[in-house]
């Protein structure tokens, strides 16, 4: 479904890391919605994403890690 495409649109990311930004765009998430409501939705697309991901290959496909430049927000780590 929806996160299979994202898995493909992801993959050309592989070994790269993401802002929140990026992948929002990526992931096609509404930027006029409320600060909250994006993290919420960004939330729940990469879980369902990595969940369907690791059904087939074992792994996750995005890896949420602290930006080591500012504590306070993360980035994404797209794995091959």
């Amino acid at each position: 479904a929806t996160e299979n495409k994202f898995i493909h649109k992801l993959k050309e990311y592989s070994h790269q890391t993401l802002s929140s930004e990026q992948l929002d765009e990526l992931l096609e998430i509404n930027f006029s919605m409320h600060e909250e409501s994006i993290r919420y939705r960004r939330s729940q697309l990469v879980n369902l994403i990595n969940e369907n991901y690791k059904s087939k290959y074992h792994k996750e496909l995005i890896n949420r890690v602290r930006d080591p430049n500012d504590g306070r927000k993360f980035i994404y780590r797209i794995h091959p």
